[in-house]
């Protein structure tokens, strides 16, 4: 039995990794191509759209997996954005950072981790009332966001707008074609590696919080790292940025939001007390690392790098049965 165990996970993990493979290069070239053909950045085309389309996985599994579940999903993913997936990317290739981009949207998601943890205190977890008023925030994100990015609001990020990508002498019907079929194959690239890494933490005796915190998270991040790699690859770093901090601020209105509008989130005691205070460190820090230099160098990506390995350590050695 824990032979065929063994080959059905690395059945698994292998077609998951070729689909995020391909349909993060599919992703990038898609709505690339449409941010050049729209004359939207490409920071909020990232910071929308394929930010909305690379949460799908966390909400999928936040749905299906129960409170435990999801709460540990969001939270778990949030550190592995910043800690693991922006590092990674900014020592492949550093990413400028506009100054209003900081000032809002950076500001926004560091706002938003202590709002939805106090929410969290208050009730003991977040009810479907919580749930309405994230939800409500994230419409209003949603549409502030591509109002400005149709204004152009960042000029520091207009040299990736100028550079024609290749995918822009695609028809549009193409391009929205490839972007939905980048989006199939992370989503579903997501849930094979995520199904696998489980049967192999479970077989390790890992808690089913830190299975969520690490393994889950990592999985249903694995389209926001595949996708800002590939973006990273073709001197698309804004959209990278844009992806990833979007990503967080979609987690925690979006997956908490509509998760919490199903059935309620309770949150135990380590859940208040170390994710959440972890969370919001993780993010507070964003401010200053990309205030610095305006922009995330390899020695951020490797400051990044080595908290969420401090983090993974701790919660490993808290949570082995």
């Amino acid at each position: 039995m824990e032979v065929f165990t063994v080959v059905l996970i690395i059945l698994l993990i292998a077609a998951g990794s070729w689909l995020l493979g391909n349909g993060a290069d599919w992703l990038t070239d898609g709505a690339s191509g449409l941010a050049h053909q729209w004359g939207i950045q490409p920071l909020i085309v990232g910071l929308t759209v394929v930010a909305f389309g690379t949460s799908l996985p966390e909400l999928a599994a936040s749905l299906m997996g129960g409170p435990v579940i999801a709460a540990g999903n969001a939270l778990g993913s949030n550190m592995i954005n910043i800690g693991l997936v922006l590092g990674i990317t900014a020592l492949i290739r550093p990413i400028p950072c506009a100054r209003k981009f900081i000032k809002f949207e950076v500001t926004l998601m560091v706002i938003i981790g202590p709002l939805v943890w106090l929410l969290a205190i208050i009730g003991g977890g977040l009810s479907w009332f919580d749930g309405l008023i994230l939800t409500t925030c994230l419409v209003a994100f949603t549409w502030n966001s591509f109002i400005r990015g149709k204004r152009h609001e960042f000029p520091e990020m207009e040299a990736e707008l100028t550079e024609v990508p290749d995918s822009a002498k695609l028809g549009t019907k193409r391009l929205v074609l490839l972007t939905i079929c980048g989006l199939i194959g992370v989503t579903v690239g997501a849930k094979y590696l995520v199904e696998g890494a489980t049967l192999g933490a479970r077989l390790l005796g890992v808690s089913e919080r830190v299975i969520a915190l690490t393994v889950i998270a990592a999985g249903t991040s694995l389209p926001e790292l595949a996708t800002c790699v590939a973006a990273a690859l073709k001197n698309q770093g804004a959209m990278a940025l844009g992806n990833l901090i979007g990503s967080n601020i979609f987690n925690l209105l979006a997956i908490l939001g509509i998760t919490s509008l199903v059935f309620p989130i309770p949150m135990g005691r380590e859940s208040i007390l170390i994710d959440f205070p972890a969370v919001v460190l993780l993010q507070a820090l964003c401010i200053p690392l990309l205030s610095w230099r305006k922009k995330v160098g390899r020695s951020e990506g490797l400051i990044l790098l080595m908290l969420y390995g401090l983090y993974c350590i701790v919660i490993f050695n808290i949570g082995r049965h």
